[in-house]
């Protein structure tokens, strides 16, 4: 770094990121690992790539504090430098990506239902979550390149990792840096942005989902957009300034330490966004505490919470049958179109599941496709010509 800076000040912010982040993605990866296992949608398996992400990222970092208690001064050996600074970097630019893919699953589940239930197999994400990884490596793999590449290794020892580059290491490095920040950054960027305004539109356009419904979508959309805006732009605008003025900034390092944070704010957002991580999160922690309080089992709990939510389901069903098996044979023929337009409003809820507002617990409790099939069978045959 071409300026001095406050060591202190990163070790904290290392330290904070590290006690807060480390223990909730162990939680996140604990929720979505559990729920892929039993039933695989295209967001729990981005969301989980991403919690790997965030905790590779964590892993790494205490090798980043010893940097910082060392008053910046890099004592290991000069491999575990470049490792440190590849997993450091393409964890972040991973993390943005697949935010990204996050928000067009979801603008499609919203826009497009019943494409978005044709693409609903879990290989289409796992080759998705396959495509990003490769990216942000390649273009991180720049680290390995500048640091040991024969032409561009400078001949003195350094005590510094991956600072105070030579010239020659600026005329590669600046420009590749700028191609991250379109790349990686802005472009990402945009398309959130974009995903998420017409997912708010589409949500306000349609009178059956409720005001609740609504704002938690949009509560949702508003915490992945200001990680982007907080947590990715400042660090990447530092590359487009830096591509500018022929050097780092002064204020770069201290626009890096705001990535950290998007170790802690990840979690939240699972936390407000998904039941099933927030269900699995409280499961696990109180399954270990014998008793809530004195004479009260969380087990009892645990019931008490479950019918509740049986009860809820049931009104569902019975609603839901209300509105299919209520058509008679004259009703279908007069409209043979409203029973495809019944299956496509239940497409449109099952794409509003990746949006966070799955209809009243259907999905976690009862699985809402087998109840939707199930009562779809209780309809008389069409009948056929003539």
């Amino acid at each position: 770094m071409e300026s001095t800076v406050n060591s202190g000040v990163i070790l904290s912010v290392y330290i904070i990121s590290f006690l807060i982040g480390f223990p909730c993605n162990l939680l996140a990866l604990y929720a979505f690992s559990t729920k892929i296992r039993s039933k695989p949608r295209p967001t729990d398996i981005l969301l989980l790539n991403l919690t790997v992400s965030d905790l590779m990222f964590l892993i790494i970092l205490p090798l980043k504090m010893h940097e910082a208690a060392s008053d910046m001064e890099w004592n290991l050996p000069n491999f575990m430098c470049s490792i440190t600074s590849f997993t450091f970097f393409s964890t972040i630019y991973t993390s943005s990506l697949l935010l990204m893919a996050v928000s067009v699953v979801r603008y499609i589940g919203a826009a497009f239902p019943i494409t978005y239930r044709k693409l609903h197999k879990p290989v289409y994400a796992i080759v998705i979550s396959a495509v990003i990884w490769l990216i942000s490596t390649a273009q991180c793999s720049i680290i390995f390149t500048i640091q040991h590449h024969p032409s561009l290794a400078s001949n003195k020892s350094s005590t510094w990792c991956y600072e105070h580059f030579t010239e020659k290491q600026k005329q590669i490095l600046l420009p590749v840096r700028l191609e991250v920040f379109f790349v990686l950054c802005l472009i990402p960027l945009l398309i959130c942005v974009y995903c998420y305004l017409r997912c708010i539109l589409i949500l306000y356009s349609q009178p059956r989902i409720s005001q609740m419904q609504k704002q938690k979508a949009i509560g949702m959309a508003s915490g992945t957009l200001a990680v982007f805006l907080i947590c990715v732009l400042p660090y990447n605008l530092s590359h487009l300034v830096g591509y500018i003025q022929g050097q780092s900034p002064e204020w770069r390092y201290y626009s890096l330490l705001l990535s950290c944070f998007n170790t802690c704010i990840d979690p939240i957002i699972f936390y407000f966004s998904s039941s099933i991580f927030r269900l699995s999160s409280e499961k696990f922690i109180f399954r270990n505490w014998p008793q809530l309080s004195e004479g009260k089992s969380y087990g009892r709990e645990l019931w008490v919470v479950t019918e509740r939510t049986r009860s809820r389901i049931q009104v569902v069903e019975m609603g839901f049958l209300q509105r299919v098996a209520g058509l008679s044979l004259r009703d279908r023929e007069e409209a043979p179109g409203q029973t495809q337009e019944t299956l496509e409003r239940y497409n449109f809820a099952d794409g509003l599941e990746c949006l966070g507002v799955p209809p009243d617990k259907l999905e976690e409790v009862a699985g809402e496709r087998e109840v939707c099939a199930s009562l779809l069978r209780l309809l008389p045959p069409r009948p056929g010509p003539g």
